[in-house]
Protein backbone atom coordinates (compact mmCIF):
# COMPACT_ATOMS: atom_id res chain seq x y z
CA UNK A 1 0.00 0.00 0.00
CA UNK A 2 1.08 3.57 -0.63
CA UNK A 3 2.97 5.09 2.28
CA UNK A 4 3.07 8.86 2.58
CA UNK A 5 5.86 10.70 4.42
CA UNK A 6 4.83 12.65 7.50
CA UNK A 7 5.62 16.01 5.91
CA UNK A 8 3.30 15.24 2.99
CA UNK A 9 0.51 14.64 5.50
CA UNK A 10 1.27 18.04 7.00
CA UNK A 11 1.15 19.62 3.55
CA UNK A 12 -2.23 18.04 2.91
CA UNK A 13 -3.44 19.14 6.30
CA UNK A 14 -2.36 22.70 5.55
CA UNK A 15 -4.25 22.51 2.25
CA UNK A 16 -7.36 20.92 3.71
CA UNK A 17 -7.93 22.68 7.01
CA UNK A 18 -9.04 26.27 6.58
CA UNK A 19 -10.33 29.36 8.31
CA UNK A 20 -13.55 29.47 6.32
CA UNK A 21 -14.44 31.38 3.21
CA UNK A 22 -15.56 34.60 4.84
CA UNK A 23 -17.38 37.35 3.01
CA UNK A 24 -16.12 38.80 -0.24
CA UNK A 25 -14.85 42.36 -0.06
CA UNK A 26 -14.16 45.02 -2.64
CA UNK A 27 -10.58 44.65 -3.77
CA UNK A 28 -8.37 47.66 -4.51
CA UNK A 29 -6.28 47.45 -7.67
CA UNK A 30 -2.66 46.62 -6.79
CA UNK A 31 -1.38 49.69 -8.63
CA UNK A 32 -3.32 52.09 -6.38
CA UNK A 33 -3.20 50.21 -3.06
CA UNK A 34 -0.49 49.64 -0.50
CA UNK A 35 1.14 46.18 -0.31
CA UNK A 36 -0.66 45.59 2.99
CA UNK A 37 -4.06 46.32 1.39
CA UNK A 38 -3.33 44.12 -1.61
CA UNK A 39 -2.26 41.12 0.48
CA UNK A 40 -5.13 41.49 2.96
CA UNK A 41 -7.70 41.51 0.15
CA UNK A 42 -6.13 38.85 -2.07
CA UNK A 43 -7.76 35.86 -0.36
CA UNK A 44 -11.28 37.21 -0.87
CA UNK A 45 -10.59 38.33 -4.43
CA UNK A 46 -9.37 34.86 -5.35
CA UNK A 47 -12.34 33.13 -3.70
CA UNK A 48 -14.78 35.20 -5.75
CA UNK A 49 -13.61 33.27 -8.82
CA UNK A 50 -15.25 30.13 -7.39
CA UNK A 51 -12.88 27.58 -8.88
CA UNK A 52 -9.37 27.33 -10.31
CA UNK A 53 -6.94 24.81 -11.68
CA UNK A 54 -3.62 24.42 -9.93
CA UNK A 55 -0.10 23.10 -10.23
CA UNK A 56 1.80 22.30 -7.04
CA UNK A 57 5.36 21.36 -6.19
CA UNK A 58 6.47 20.19 -2.75
CA UNK A 59 10.10 19.53 -1.87
CA UNK A 60 10.85 17.99 1.52
CA UNK A 61 14.13 17.35 3.24
CA UNK A 62 13.83 14.68 5.91
CA UNK A 63 17.15 14.59 7.71
CA UNK A 64 19.21 11.53 6.90
CA UNK A 65 16.36 10.11 4.80
CA UNK A 66 17.14 12.53 1.99
CA UNK A 67 14.85 14.68 -0.14
CA UNK A 68 11.41 13.82 -1.46
CA UNK A 69 9.92 15.77 -4.36
CA UNK A 70 6.27 15.74 -5.36
CA UNK A 71 4.40 17.46 -8.13
CA UNK A 72 0.65 17.68 -8.56
CA UNK A 73 -1.92 18.99 -10.98
CA UNK A 74 -5.54 19.46 -10.04
CA UNK A 75 -8.29 21.89 -9.20
CA UNK A 76 -9.96 23.68 -6.28
CA UNK A 77 -13.57 24.56 -5.56
CA UNK A 78 -13.32 27.44 -3.10
CA UNK A 79 -17.05 27.58 -2.36
CA UNK A 80 -17.57 23.83 -2.13
CA UNK A 81 -14.46 23.34 0.05
CA UNK A 82 -13.14 20.64 -2.25
CA UNK A 83 -9.95 19.87 -4.17
CA UNK A 84 -8.57 17.12 -6.37
CA UNK A 85 -4.97 16.23 -7.23
CA UNK A 86 -2.96 13.85 -9.37
CA UNK A 87 0.38 13.37 -7.61
CA UNK A 88 3.77 12.18 -8.78
CA UNK A 89 6.20 11.40 -5.98
CA UNK A 90 9.91 10.56 -5.99
CA UNK A 91 11.34 9.31 -2.69
CA UNK A 92 14.94 8.29 -1.98
CA UNK A 93 15.50 4.59 -2.52
CA UNK A 94 12.02 3.95 -3.93
CA UNK A 95 10.51 3.69 -7.35
CA UNK A 96 8.53 6.77 -8.45
CA UNK A 97 4.84 6.62 -7.54
CA UNK A 98 1.73 8.35 -8.79
CA UNK A 99 -1.70 8.49 -7.20
CA UNK A 100 -4.94 10.48 -7.14
CA UNK A 101 -6.45 12.32 -4.18
CA UNK A 102 -9.66 14.14 -3.39
CA UNK A 103 -10.16 16.50 -0.47
CA UNK A 104 -13.65 17.14 0.86
CA UNK A 105 -13.41 19.54 3.78
CA UNK A 106 -10.87 17.91 6.13
CA UNK A 107 -11.36 14.43 4.69
CA UNK A 108 -8.71 13.08 2.31
CA UNK A 109 -9.46 10.26 -0.15
CA UNK A 110 -6.39 8.59 -1.66
CA UNK A 111 -6.82 6.14 -4.53
CA UNK A 112 -4.96 2.94 -3.63
CA UNK A 113 -2.33 2.32 -6.35
CA UNK A 114 -2.57 -0.95 -8.30
CA UNK A 115 -5.74 -1.97 -6.46
CA UNK A 116 -7.84 -4.06 -8.90
CA UNK A 117 -11.03 -2.89 -7.16
CA UNK A 118 -10.12 0.79 -7.61
CA UNK A 119 -10.69 1.56 -3.94
CA UNK A 120 -9.97 4.83 -2.12
CA UNK A 121 -8.45 5.18 1.35
CA UNK A 122 -10.36 7.66 3.53
CA UNK A 123 -8.41 9.64 6.13
CA UNK A 124 -9.58 12.34 8.50
CA UNK A 125 -6.91 15.00 8.99
CA UNK A 126 -7.55 15.06 12.75
CA UNK A 127 -6.67 11.35 12.95
CA UNK A 128 -3.30 11.63 11.19
CA UNK A 129 -1.24 12.60 14.21
CA UNK A 130 -3.22 14.11 17.10
CA UNK A 131 -1.11 16.39 19.26
CA UNK A 132 1.68 16.69 16.68
CA UNK A 133 2.58 19.27 14.07
CA UNK A 134 0.41 17.45 11.55
CA UNK A 135 -2.58 17.68 13.83
CA UNK A 136 -2.20 21.40 14.51
CA UNK A 137 -3.85 22.23 11.20
CA UNK A 138 -6.90 20.00 11.66
CA UNK A 139 -9.03 22.35 13.75
CA UNK A 140 -11.43 25.03 12.59
CA UNK A 141 -13.84 24.97 9.70
CA UNK A 142 -13.05 23.23 6.42
CA UNK A 143 -11.62 24.76 3.28
CA UNK A 144 -9.12 23.53 0.68
CA UNK A 145 -7.64 27.02 0.33
CA UNK A 146 -5.94 27.43 3.71
CA UNK A 147 -2.99 29.23 2.21
CA UNK A 148 -5.24 31.96 0.86
CA UNK A 149 -6.64 32.56 4.34
CA UNK A 150 -3.14 32.86 5.74
CA UNK A 151 -2.84 36.12 3.80
CA UNK A 152 -5.25 37.77 6.24
CA UNK A 153 -2.54 37.42 8.85
CA UNK A 154 0.22 39.11 6.86
CA UNK A 155 2.35 41.36 9.06
CA UNK A 156 2.86 45.04 8.31
CA UNK A 157 6.40 44.34 7.09
CA UNK A 158 5.38 43.34 3.57
CA UNK A 159 8.05 43.73 0.90
CA UNK A 160 7.19 44.44 -2.73
CA UNK A 161 9.77 42.53 -4.77
CA UNK A 162 8.78 43.67 -8.26
CA UNK A 163 6.75 42.70 -11.31
CA UNK A 164 6.94 39.22 -12.87
CA UNK A 165 4.94 37.17 -15.35
CA UNK A 166 3.35 33.95 -14.08
CA UNK A 167 2.07 31.72 -16.87
CA UNK A 168 1.96 34.74 -19.15
CA UNK A 169 0.03 36.95 -16.68
CA UNK A 170 1.63 40.12 -15.32
CA UNK A 171 1.80 40.02 -11.51
CA UNK A 172 3.36 41.83 -8.58
CA UNK A 173 5.55 39.75 -6.29
CA UNK A 174 5.34 40.29 -2.52
CA UNK A 175 7.09 38.74 0.46
CA UNK A 176 5.49 38.66 3.91
CA UNK A 177 5.54 36.90 7.26
CA UNK A 178 2.25 35.56 8.54
CA UNK A 179 1.52 36.76 12.05
CA UNK A 180 -0.67 34.18 13.79
CA UNK A 181 -2.25 36.72 16.19
CA UNK A 182 -3.16 39.00 13.30
CA UNK A 183 -4.60 36.05 11.39
CA UNK A 184 -6.96 35.30 14.30
CA UNK A 185 -8.05 38.94 14.61
CA UNK A 186 -8.80 39.17 10.88
CA UNK A 187 -10.67 35.87 10.63
CA UNK A 188 -14.49 35.82 10.50
CA UNK A 189 -15.83 36.26 14.04
CA UNK A 190 -17.45 32.84 14.22
CA UNK A 191 -14.20 31.07 13.42
CA UNK A 192 -11.69 32.89 15.61
CA UNK A 193 -12.00 30.57 18.61
CA UNK A 194 -11.26 27.40 16.63
CA UNK A 195 -8.45 29.08 14.74
CA UNK A 196 -6.86 30.38 17.94
CA UNK A 197 -7.02 26.88 19.43
CA UNK A 198 -5.26 25.35 16.44
CA UNK A 199 -2.55 28.01 16.51
CA UNK A 200 -1.93 27.38 20.21
CA UNK A 201 -1.11 23.81 19.26
CA UNK A 202 1.17 25.06 16.50
CA UNK A 203 3.07 27.23 18.94
CA UNK A 204 3.39 24.29 21.34
CA UNK A 205 4.99 22.36 18.49
CA UNK A 206 7.44 25.22 17.96
CA UNK A 207 5.78 26.88 14.96
CA UNK A 208 5.02 30.57 15.58
CA UNK A 209 5.28 32.23 12.16
CA UNK A 210 5.05 31.44 8.48
CA UNK A 211 7.09 33.15 5.75
CA UNK A 212 5.16 33.39 2.50
CA UNK A 213 5.65 34.82 -0.97
CA UNK A 214 2.67 35.70 -3.14
CA UNK A 215 2.20 36.88 -6.72
CA UNK A 216 -0.96 38.98 -7.28
CA UNK A 217 -2.36 40.04 -10.66
CA UNK A 218 -3.96 43.35 -11.65
CA UNK A 219 -7.37 42.14 -10.43
CA UNK A 220 -6.03 41.37 -6.97
CA UNK A 221 -6.16 37.60 -7.62
CA UNK A 222 -3.46 35.27 -6.32
CA UNK A 223 -1.53 33.57 -9.13
CA UNK A 224 1.24 31.91 -7.11
CA UNK A 225 2.07 31.25 -3.47
CA UNK A 226 5.31 29.88 -2.06
CA UNK A 227 5.74 28.77 1.55
CA UNK A 228 8.98 27.61 3.14
CA UNK A 229 8.53 25.77 6.43
CA UNK A 230 11.31 24.83 8.80
CA UNK A 231 10.56 22.39 11.59
CA UNK A 232 13.61 23.10 13.73
CA UNK A 233 12.79 23.02 17.44
CA UNK A 234 9.57 21.13 16.70
CA UNK A 235 8.50 17.51 16.84
CA UNK A 236 9.83 17.23 13.27
CA UNK A 237 13.26 18.73 13.92
CA UNK A 238 15.67 18.21 11.04
CA UNK A 239 12.93 18.41 8.42
CA UNK A 240 11.96 21.25 6.11
CA UNK A 241 9.42 21.75 3.35
CA UNK A 242 8.97 24.13 0.45
CA UNK A 243 5.57 24.31 -1.22
CA UNK A 244 4.70 26.26 -4.38
CA UNK A 245 1.16 26.55 -5.79
CA UNK A 246 0.18 28.14 -9.11
CA UNK A 247 -3.49 29.02 -9.67
CA UNK A 248 -4.95 29.55 -13.16
CA UNK A 249 -8.06 28.97 -15.33
CA UNK A 250 -10.25 30.70 -12.76
CA UNK A 251 -13.98 29.98 -12.96
CA UNK A 252 -13.51 26.75 -14.90
CA UNK A 253 -15.96 23.87 -14.51
CA UNK A 254 -14.62 21.18 -12.14
CA UNK A 255 -15.90 17.81 -10.89
CA UNK A 256 -14.45 17.18 -7.44
CA UNK A 257 -17.08 14.95 -5.86
CA UNK A 258 -15.80 12.38 -3.34
CA UNK A 259 -15.51 8.79 -4.60
CA UNK A 260 -18.56 6.50 -4.27
CA UNK A 261 -19.03 5.13 -0.76
CA UNK A 262 -18.81 1.56 -2.04
CA UNK A 263 -15.25 2.26 -3.21
CA UNK A 264 -14.06 3.77 0.09
CA UNK A 265 -12.18 2.04 2.91
CA UNK A 266 -11.42 3.69 6.25
CA UNK A 267 -7.86 4.41 7.37
CA UNK A 268 -7.33 2.71 10.78
CA UNK A 269 -8.22 5.13 13.55
CA UNK A 270 -9.89 7.56 11.16
CA UNK A 271 -13.54 8.44 11.62
CA UNK A 272 -15.70 11.32 10.48
CA UNK A 273 -18.04 10.93 13.43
Amino acid sequence: MLRLPATLLIALAVTAAGCGSGAAVSVPAPRSASPKQVIAAAADATRKSGTARLAMTITMTMGTQGTTKMTATGAMDFRGHRAGFHWRMAQPGRSPQSFDQRIDGTTIFTRIPQDPAGRWLKTEIAAIAPGTAAGTWSNGSTDPAQLLDYLRGASSSIVRIGEERIRGVRTTHYRAVIDFDRMVRNAPAGQRKALARSLEQARAAGIDSLPIEVWVDADGVVRREVVNMSFENTLLAGMSMSMSIDLFDFGTTVDLAPPPAAKVVEYPGSSSS
